[in-house]
């Protein structure tokens, strides 16, 4: 599946938590870098941290949101 709208998310990495952006129709498995926040190397440079994007939608949806979600996807075209 993929995401409609823009989100933030709070990963934790080596440094702490940072604040990443999760930009629109960003699909599932998508994998984003955090340039970096990785490991810091004896010489003071530091590596990238990549985060791996897992979006789930309920299984369990009320009727009346599951028909918005699906009349959405129909506007959209989306192939859900």
């Amino acid at each position: 599946s993929r995401k409609a709208f823009t989100t933030s998310s709070a990963p934790h990495t080596l440094q702490g938590d940072v604040e990443m952006r999760i930009p629109p129709g960003t699909a599932s498995g998508t994998t984003l870098r955090l340039k970096g926040r990785g490991i810091t190397f004896p010489d003071g440079r530091k590596s990238d941290h990549y985060v791996r994007i897992k979006v789930e939608i309920p299984s369990n949806l009320p009727a009346a949101v599951r028909e918005k979600f699906e009349a959405f996807a129909r506007e959209a075209r989306l192939d859900w």
